[in-house]
């Protein structure tokens, strides 16, 4: 069954060689209890260690049933050394820090047997060899004897067909090593035992055949045996490996062993884990801060589609492209720098229409896949109107402007830091154009109720329960006299305070852009602005609104001052009332003229564009029908003639005083002019000009008012007179250059009287709950552009993620610079994890050539090491999550202090804390590499030797 044909083995240490083993032949056979005797240095442990396959030799054959080990590859070797050998040691070779019951499994470990398997036949070796109560104890806490019988059981454990023992009695007494004698015969009744030994008696006593050994050659052999071709079971091409949870127990245990420099080892190493965790917990705090601020202000941050559009992201490009387009040069002279036409020529290119007509049908229709992710649908109009109230002493002031406010009024109505935004519209609202659910829970109603009606409203408070200044004026609550105290810093004599129900009920005027314009007795309809007493008149006959609740808004982060809360419902009334107002139904009925100044909006004959320059002209006040009229002379001398000047061949301008003689006249009209002129070639008053302008009339015996007025007078005349005899291309020329440039189209009339095109709406508002929503609706507008001409696709920027987008941007750029810096000490740690890796390789040098000898292979080694690198790696990325996690409850209480916010906090987000011990066992798994492939390649007959 086993064969050594002339086998030699050779020790060489530089120039010097060593022959252990010097043409050896000897046969085997199943049954023998064979011993080797010698002295020492005779090469009785060299020949076991080649038997065993620990070994290689260097000439000869060893042949096991009959095939020559020549041919075995290092897999095989191992399987050898697993299945068909097993070692006892003089020394025991017992692994320290497994248990007894672990030591003996090691070999079944190698040999893909399953755990309850294993365990059995383990406790079976024990109990053959006595020791089936000690199975839990550790190597130290056994006897000499007790050690050597767990070789025996571990050597056992896997049935080999031949079992090696060097010295098995070397370190016993006598009466114990009888009784390792009496196991060791017991068990060559069924297999090879081969023991080498000093002890000669004990050799005679129980072996079946001895062998004397000396300098290497064999002295003597009581039984030679024949070459045989008989064999025996052998498991040398069993597939065998070391498991990785094996492994991970094995260094988990050497681990234990040293609990206070593992401790130690993963501490340092998790510093690293520590700092990435921390700044990943503060950047994701931050960031989830962002997105909820989002979240919670989306009803005030939806999808807003204009008529025009300005597209950021193209411009940016633009702009980026014709940086790099520059051209070069030296700076040798003074060059041209176009960037600024290239700039206005980029804007112009980047603003797009949007064709809402479309959009707005593609909407309202059946085939609208963008509705199921909306919670409403707002469209914007030109449905302006103003409020009004009236004060204690029936004053009139207006909510929706500086105006009939007063001067301290309008002064504060300036500085209210988001402009006129006393007036918000409900949004979104809910089918019936009230509060909508979204927006009553996004605010708290403190007093009254939810508007039920169009003629309610909410006065919204900002989050101290505060009205700016301006608004309590403008609803009647602040006198002038309390807001110029105000405005002049001396504040109020006692702080002013409402109860919420002398707030609730307060009445509101609602005057629609139409309801300006009333019949001015010859046809059209004139502005109430232009008359305070009989604007007053409509406004105290306006609708009346009602606060009908107060509320303040539950975001954190609401920036309004406070302020007046209609609903959409309002805003339709307004339309609807717009659209039955008498002046809109007569411009509707005659779309060919104004109703507003009787002029046509497209004259087509000459005629009527002369009645049309002669209406135009009427309707002008005095002084703005001499610039007319000076206009026209400009434009038309040969047409206006010499009648345009006076008597002598000048402009009639200025009465002569009496007594006055030429010379006189001609220096004062010198200082008085300058000789400037204006754009149009008119004479200019240049500084002091109007102090010589009164002595003039001073010296005339006439007042300003009149000079002023006679002047204005005569050229309006003037050009009445001679309108009449003007040619119809004078006319017409005069019409197309003076009077079309300033009539309002019928759209912009119709836009001024409030008159409203519901199939076109001036904006479109897109309203959602969520960002997946946000993020589909947006998809879904790129799949409708997709199916539309370019003319009607629509774009769109959203500036308020652009800006979370760059704030964003900004958190993840100063993370990743912080986590590059601390990723440092990562790398530092994992170098000395592959240090603290490679001193356990030297201290468990021993265990190496045990695992070798119970037929682990090289990369089952290599796997050990492996795992204990992992094992350090994977507690240092736990416990640096877990101090982080420790170190976050601290920190938050910092970020509070500091920002009196509880919303801003760090949070470990549980992917990358997962991730972050991931990334530690990686980082430890490729510095254990190098420890691990040198403990590979280490001897194992060296690794035995070692202490």
């Amino acid at each position: 069954m086993l064969e050594l044909r002339n086998i030699k083995k050779i020790y060489q240490s530089g120039a010097l060689k060593v022959e252990a083993l010097k043409d050896i032949s000897l046969t085997f056979e199943k049954g023998e209890f064979v011993a080797v005797l010698g002295p020492s240095g005779c090469g009785k442990t060299t020949l076991l260690n080649v038997i065993g396959g620990l070994d290689r030799y260097d000439a000869g054959d060893l042949r096991v049933n009959s095939r020559s080990t020549k041919e075995y590859t290092e897999r095989e070797m191992d399987a050898y050394r697993n299945h068909s050998v097993g070692f006892v040691f003089q020394s025991y070779n017992l692994i320290s820090h497994q248990s007894v019951l672990a030591n003996v499994e090691l070999a079944l470990t190698l040999s893909g047997i399953s755990k309850k398997e294993r365990r059995q036949r383990a406790l079976d070796a024990l109990r053959s060899v006595g020791l089936s109560d000690q199975v839990h104890k550790k190597p130290n806490q056994l006897s000499g004897g007790q050690m050597q019988r767990v070789a025996i059981a571990r050597a056992l454990v896997n049935d080999p067909a031949v079992l090696l023992a060097d010295e098995p009695t070397g370190a016993l007494d006598s009466v114990t090593s009888e009784q390792v004698l009496d196991v060791l015969k017991q068990l060559a009744s069924d297999r090879l035992v081969i023991m080498v030994t000093h002890n000669q008696e004990l050799a005679e006593r129980y072996a079946t055949r001895i062998i004397e050994l000396k300098d290497g050659n064999v002295l003597n052999d009581s039984k030679p045996n024949a070459a045989s071709n008989q064999t025996a079971a052998s498991d040398a091409q069993k597939k065998k490996a070391m498991g990785f949870s094996t492994a991970l127990s094995l260094s988990l245990n050497n681990l234990l062993t040293k609990r206070g420099r593992t401790l130690i080892t993963a501490f340092a190493g998790s510093i690293g884990i520590i700092g990435i965790a921390l700044i990943l917990a503060l950047s994701n705090g931050v960031n989830q801060y962002i997105i909820n601020v989002q979240r919670n202000t989306m009803s005030s941050y939806p999808i807003t589609i204009e008529e025009e559009t300005f597209q950021v992201e193209g411009m940016r490009s633009a702009m980026q492209q014709a940086w790099q387009e520059k051209p070069k040069h030296e700076k040798d002279a003074v060059y041209l720098n176009a960037e600024r036409s290239a700039h206005r020529d980029q804007m112009r290119t980047t603003i797009t229409r949007n064709n809402l007509t479309s959009f707005k049908a593609y909407l309202d229709g059946p085939d609208n896949a963008i509705k199921p992710y909306l919670t409403d649908i707002r469209y914007g109009y030109n449905a302006s109107f103003d409020l009004y109230t009236f004060d204690q002493d029936g004053q009139m002031r207006s909510l929706s402007s500086g105006s009939n406010m007063g001067a301290i009024g309008r002064a504060f109505s300036g500085f209210m830091p988001f402009g006129d935004s006393e007036l918000t519209e409900i949004t979104p609202s809910s089918s019936d154009g009230l509060a909508g659910e979204p927006f009553q829970e996004k605010n708290t109603l403190l007093a009254g109720s939810w508007p039920k009606s169009a003629s309610e409203v909410l006065l919204e408070l900002d989050a101290n329960n505060e009205l700016p200044e301006s608004l309590l004026y403008r609803l009647g609550l602040l006198t002038e006299a309390e807001l110029e105290n105000l405005a002049q810093g001396e504040g109020l004599q006692t702080p002013r305070s409402w109860a919420y129900e002398d707030l609730l009920g307060l009445t509101i005027r609602l005057m629609a852009s139409s309801d300006y314009y009333v019949p001015d007795g010859k046809g059209l309809y004139a502005n109430l602005n232009t008359d305070q007493d009989a604007l007053r008149a409509a406004v105290s006959q306006a609708p009346v609104l009602t606060i009908s609740g107060i509320i303040r808004s539950n975001d954190q982060n609401n920036q309004r001052s406070g302020g007046i809360v209609y609903t959409r419902a309002l805003t339709d009334l307004v339309i609807a009332r717009a659209a039955q107002s008498p002046v809109v139904m007569a411009q509707q009925a005659d779309e060919t003229k104004s109703v507003l100044t009787g002029l046509r909006f497209a004259p087509e004959t000459a005629a009527e564009k002369s009645e049309d320059v002669t209406r135009y002209f009427e309707r002008l006040p005095i002084d703005q029908k001499a610039e007319f009229a000076k206009k026209a002379f400009r434009l038309y001398p040969e047409a206006f003639g010499q009648d345009a000047l006076g008597d002598e061949g000048e402009t009639p301008s200025l009465p002569i005083p009496e007594g006055m003689s030429m010379e006189q006249i001609m220096g004062i009209m010198s200082q008085f002019t300058g000789g400037q002129q204006d754009s149009t070639g008119m004479p200019t008053i240049p500084e002091g000009g109007m102090d010589l302008l009164a002595q003039w009339a001073q010296m005339s015996g006439i007042t300003m008012e009149s000079l002023g007025a006679g002047q204005e007078a005569q050229t309006v005349l003037l050009f009445e007179r001679l309108q009449k005899d003007l040619d119809d291309s004078t006319i017409v020329g005069l019409y197309d250059q003076l009077v079309a440039p300033n009539i309002p189209s019928l759209q912009q009339t119709y836009a001024d009287v409030g008159q409203v095109n519901l199939d076109t709406p001036t904006s479109i508002t897109l309203y959602m709950d969520t960002f997946e929503h946000k993020e589909e609706i947006a998809r879904l507008i790129e799949e409708y552009n997709q199916t539309v001409p370019a003319h009607e696709q629509i774009n769109y920027t959203d500036f308020v993620a652009l800006m979370i987008s760059g704030v964003t941007n900004i958190i993840n750029v100063i993370s990743y610079v912080l986590i590059a810096f601390v990723a440092v000490s990562l790398v530092v740690s994992s170098i000395m994890i592959g240090i603290i890796t490679y001193i356990s390789v030297l201290e468990r040098t021993k265990e190496i050539g045990i695992l070798r000898a119970v037929g682990a292979s090289r990369k089952d080694v290599a796997r050990v090491f492996t795992a204990e690198a992992f094992i350090i790696g994977l507690t240092a990325g736990v416990l640096g999550i877990a101090i982080s996690a420790l170190l976050i409850i601290p920190i938050n209480h910092i970020i509070f202090m500091l920002s009196n916010d509880a919303s801003v906090k760090a949070i470990l987000p549980p992917v990358g804390a997962v991730i972050l011990i991931g990334i530690s066992a990686l980082l430890s798994l490729l510095a254990g590499w190098l420890p691990s492939r040198i403990a590979a390649k280490k001897d194992p007959v060296e690794c035995l030797r070692a202490e």
